[in-house]
């Protein structure tokens, strides 16, 4: 049936939407319009609810009162007949279904539809008929609750679901779990549960949905619990749902099972550790029986020759055998059958399945029953391929290393334990001028006199009596030469490689003594001149750096040292930090640096060159930096700019000021009346000459003062 409720304000969308969600519960849902006295919607559950189909139940309006039993009939009509809207009520009741008693628990609401104003009978049945007669089953069982509960032998508590918090526990879960009864009444069944267990118990009771209901009775399985002691209990968790002081809960007997969990980890432990060695083993193990067929082979032979035991079972061991090498195993087995439980060796070719050769060493035994009846035969093989084409490759590779030692350009000796040449190289002959017939036998000592009592001979005795390496550079006062010797220890004595150095060794020297002197020429300038790589640690510095360093912090600096290693203040660092970063990052530049002298009292500056270091691929490896001291060329510079100024502002003045009175002087003077000097005018000549000359005066003063004093204004 469908649902008919075309005048409720539902879009049809979401009608859809509800109706597929309606018919997919398995519970039986229906509706029931009082106002026009017939069913809505009858979800198609109700078949295997109440037996009856939906159609059936519409059809006869009151179908669902008589499916239940006499004795619920008036319950259930007291509950519902004065239903009025917005009232809700559950019944628990129990129908007859095909002849048979079904409990069945029933939701009921009355409401009124807003649009149509219609009153609605809304129902949903849901089967509990697995739940009542488990519950049945466990009260009979059960009897006396209190007695079983408390004298049960295995460790029982309650716990309510949606707490976990366990409610009520049993003397045998006291003793066994080792917690009083106020402690379990304080703990959840988390609490009893290995903390690297909690992931999977949480898992397991989300996925069971303890929390959001009842589920009736469960076995869990084997779990692991705690004691208070630490000690590890494996218990089999069987439970049920109950309704315990007013709340939902489920009692749980927890049998131990302990015993059985570690007796059978022992034997998986055992069974796992037989198959393990039999398996893990690098060697093949295989088992014949008295015709020589196989009847066992281990998965490192199946896995190197490429077989299943389905394919080897039953099939002669001469099956993998390369046809060639088939009468050495013949021979072997016959040996075997005549000689039990004595070992025989066998080396022979065999095939892989696919084709590829492998020679295979085995050690056979026939083993015989207290009949001296030869029951099977048992193997263990290796694989000597490699062993076998190393010693052919052995033949090949002494040659070649004949042919490289004869071709070496460094000289090479061997001596044995005494000391004596068993073996030299054409290098060594030509080198020192002997021939390896007229020094094989004879004794270091005996060939070269002069390492009596030296370093080589210390060195070279040594690495023959403890077998160890060692390296010694030694001047042949005969040859005029130095030879960088090393000793190797071999299983016929010593091996001796001596490479002529002469050339490094005179190159070595000219290069210290260039290191020397520019040393000298650096810490012979009060210049500070260092070097560090891009991990600011010091590769050279002069005095001059380590005095500059020890003056500013008190510690001492040198080679090999982080640049900041010192107590400079942390703003320096930051700042000579960023100083250093530009130039790793390939910046060549100059900057000046500021600070003050407090043993002088003065502010000093120094220039800082930073030169990136660059290795042959172009990468920057280093920083090579020049400070000098340039507070006095920077004060020279600022004196000479005060004069310069000072000139400027004497200049000005002398354009300027000097002017204007030497032009009224000048002008003066054209006018005076030199014929008649009596003239009236030249009084007042006379007069403005002489204000003139006192402004001249004044000016020269002025220039004068400005010369020698430096708070000149520009």
């Amino acid at each position: 049936m469908q649902i008919e409720y075309t005048e409720t304000n539902l879009s049809g969308k979401t009608l859809t939407m509800l109706e597929n969600l309606l018919l997919a519960l398995n519970d039986c849902v229906w509706a029931y319009n009082l106002t026009k006295k017939q069913y809505a919607f009858i979800s198609p559950a109700i078949n295997s609810i109440l037996g009856v189909t939906a159609s059936e139940f519409a059809s006869e309006k009151e179908l669902w009162f008589k499916i239940a039993i006499p004795e619920d009939q008036q319950m259930i009509l007291s509950a519902t007949e004065n239903l009025t809207s917005g009232d809700r009520v559950e019944l628990t009741y129990r129908v007859k279904v095909n002849n048979k008693i079904k409990w069945v628990s029933e939701k009921k609401t009355r409401f009124k539809e807003d649009k149509t104003h219609h009153e609605i009978l809304l129902c949903v049945i849901k089967d509990i008929t697995d739940e009542k007669v488990i519950k049945a089953h466990l009260n009979e069982a059960l009897g006396d609750f209190s007695v079983l509960f408390e004298k049960n032998p295995n460790p029982m508590w309650i716990y309510e679901v949606p707490t976990l918090r366990i409610l009520k526990v049993n003397a045998a879960a006291q003793e066994n779990y080792g917690y009083s009864e106020e402690e379990f009444l304080s703990m959840t069944i988390r609490d009893m549960r290995p903390k690297i267990d909690l992931a999977q118990f949480n898992e397991y009771i989300f996925r069971k949905g303890f929390a959001k209901g009842a589920i009736g009775y469960n076995t869990a399985g084997v779990w692991r619990h705690q004691s208070k002691s630490g000690e590890l209990i494996y218990a089999e968790i069987t439970g049920h749902e109950i309704d315990y002081q007013n709340s939902s809960c489920r009692i749980i007997i927890a049998t131990n099972v302990t015993s059985q969990v570690v007796y059978q980890e022992e034997v998986n432990k055992r069974e796992k550790f037989f198959n393990s060695m039999i398996e893990s083993q690098t060697n093949f193990l295989i088992n014949l029986d008295q015709k020589g067929q196989f009847k066992f082979a281990n998965q490192r032979f199946l896995s190197t020759f490429g077989y299943k035991m389905d394919e080897l079972k039953g099939k002669h061991f001469s099956f993998t055998v390369i046809p060639e090498d088939g009468h050495l195993f013949r021979d072997i087995f016959n040996k075997c059958i005549k000689k039990p439980g004595k070992v025989i060796n066998l080396l022979h070719r065999e095939f892989e399945k696919d084709g590829k050769e492998r020679f295979t060493e085995w050690d056979i035994i026939a083993l015989a029953d207290e009949h001296t009846q030869i029951t099977d035969l048992q193997a263990v093989g290796r694989n000597v391929t490699e062993r076998v084409n190393i010693d052919a490759a052995y033949k090949r590779t002494a040659e070649k290393l004949d042919t490289i030692i004869e071709s070496i350009t460094d000289a090479f000796c061997v001596v044995d334990y005494q000391g004596k040449f068993i073996r030299v190289n054409s290098a060594f002959e030509k080198v020192f001028g002997l021939e390896r017939k007229n020094i094989l036998s004879l004794s270091v000592e005996d060939v070269f006199p002069e390492v009596i009592a030296s370093t080589f001979q210390t060195k070279y005795r040594t690495a023959i009596e403890q077998q160890t390496g060692a390296q010694v550079v030694e001047f042949f006062s005969r040859l005029s030469l130095w030879f960088q010797i090393s000793f190797f220890p071999s299983s016929e004595g010593l091996t001796v490689f001596l490479k002529n150095i002469t050339q490094q060794k005179q190159t070595s020297e000219e290069i210290l003594l260039s290191r020397n002197n520019l040393e000298s020429l650096i810490n012979n300038t009060d210049d500070i001149i260092w070097s560090i790589n891009t991990d600011y640690t010091i590769i050279s510095l002069n005095s001059a750096f380590q005095v500059m360093v020890e003056k500013l912090t008190g510690d001492i600096v040198g080679e090999g040292m982080n640049v900041f290693s010192a107590r400079f203040p942390s703003e320096f660092k930051k700042e000579w930090k960023g100083y250093y970063d530009r130039a790793v990052n390939g910046e060549k530049y100059t900057t000046q640096t500021e600070r003050f002298d407090k043993a002088l009292g003065i502010q000093t500056f120094s220039e800082v060159s930073f030169n990136p270091i660059y290795n042959k691929k172009g990468q920057v490896v280093g920083i090579g930096c020049f400070a000098r001291d340039i507070t006095e060329r920077l004060n020279t510079e600022r004196a000479i700019m005060e004069q310069n100024r000072k000139l400027r502002i004497i200049a000005s003045l002398s354009s300027h000021e000097l002017r204007r009175p030497v032009a009224t002087i000048m002008g003066l003077t054209y006018i005076f009346d030199s014929n008649n000097p009596n003239n009236p005018s030249n009084l007042e000549i006379m007069t403005h000459l002489r204000t003139a000359t006192m402004e001249l005066d004044n000016v020269i003063r002025q220039i004068v003062d400005k010369t020698f004093t430096s708070d000149m204004e520009p």
